[in-house]
């Protein structure tokens, strides 16, 4: 058991709560309970034009209809604006930060000039290998000398490969082998190249304030995902700190908050396990303990998305809220509880997850 225990659920009241968003609420509050540690409510509420009125309010009563109650008053991230500059303040003190005029269509063009750039050196290569080998084919005079070019083209060819499979990562497409056709791209952000690192280009003007992330391997250790290793330099580059609308984000916000309520343990969905290194970094920028973390299985519809308001995920029922608890709990991997009624529900799924998450 943790000799201190501090966890938090921190949803976006820009809609009621959703059969999704009630498996990261369990798993939250199940695993602060287990611990016999402090449970937090926070309001991330920074993207204004996405918050709905009433929904911070909505969400708090449906977490008490389904008997999970705050151990302290509830935390807005909109009161906090000061403590979000200060933080930037330090960082920028520090050289850390930096104003960037790119937007994401100039992002994402930069990203696929890198890989035209790639692929035409591929080709290149490639062509340059199969004339050199016709006519190695045709000479047989000259054996050793066509030995001695083969091995020197196949050692340009390893350097190509690797060179190639680096500008891939690099642009967010994993490994890939030598090919003049591109990978699918991902669904996550294009990364950035630090185009405005050695400051903004003539006659540009600032947007957004980015993070310098050192160029670094990030490894650490998810209590249900595992061992995470990311380089954040390569996968994603220098990051947002505040927003071209002039809105914090929401990486800042989440550092600086839970270090604020003495956060220790972190359990949310696994969407937000990318986000995990990134905010590690930004915590030692700001000299700060990162929180021990749980990223714990999303839901989806039927198409394949991701249950979310921005999907239009269907606000709970709670006509029958221990049904909605029981759904939330296979949902996370359990096996069914024969329970009829929230307490005996709470009793026996916390003596369960402590046996299994903080059995000595």
């Amino acid at each position: 058991m943790p000799s201190r225990y501090v966890g938090r659920f921190a949803p976006s009241p820009s809609g009621p709560l959703h059969a999704g968003s009630l498996v990261a609420a369990v798993a939250s509050y199940l695993d602060a309970r287990a611990a016999s540690g402090v449970w937090l409510i926070r309001m991330e509420d920074l993207d204004t034009p996405r918050m709905v009125a009433g929904a911070a309010q909505t969400i708090v009563n449906q977490l008490a209809t389904l008997g999970m109650h705050a151990d302290q008053p509830v935390v807005y991230q909109s009161d906090r604006l000061a403590a979000y500059q200060t933080a930037f303040d330090l960082l920028q003190m520090k050289s850390l930060v930096y104003p960037c005029c790119c937007t994401r269509q100039e992002i994402a063009d930069s990203t696929r000039i890198q890989l035209k750039t790639v692929i035409e050196v591929s080709q290149a290569t490639q062509a340059t290998q199969a004339t050199q080998s016709t006519q190695a084919s045709q000479s047989t005079q000259a054996s050793q000398a066509t030995q001695a070019s083969q091995a020197t083209q196949a050692s340009q060819a390893t350097l190509c490969d690797q060179r190639i499979n680096q500008a891939f990562k690099f642009a967010g497409f994993g490994e890939e082998s030598a090919s003049p056709t591109p990978p699918t791209p991902p669904t996550s952000p294009t990364p950035y190249a630090g185009s405005c690192r050695q400051g903004l280009p003539p006659n540009r003007a600032a947007r957004s304030w980015r993070l310098i992330v050192p160029n670094q391997v990030v490894v650490f250790d998810d209590r249900w995902c595992g061992r995470q290793v990311q380089n954040v330099s390569l996968e994603v580059g220098d990051f947002v700190l505040k927003r071209a609308d002039g809105i914090w984000s929401y990486q800042l916000a989440v550092v600086v908050d839970d270090a604020f309520q003495g956060v220790t343990y972190i359990v949310r969905g696994q969407d937000l396990l990318d986000s995990t290194a990134r905010q590690r970094l930004l915590a030692n920028a700001l000299g700060l303990i990162p929180p021990k973390t749980m990223h714990v299985p999303l839901l989806y519809d039927e198409s394949g998305l991701k249950l979310s308001k921005q999907n239009h995920a269907q606000a709970l029922n709670l006509v029958q809220p221990l049904e909605c608890l029981k759904s939330a709990w296979l949902s996370l991997g359990f096996a069914p509880l024969a329970v009829h009624d929230l307490a005996s529900f709470w009793c026996d799924a916390t003596h369960i997850w402590r046996n299994r998450f903080f059995k000595v």
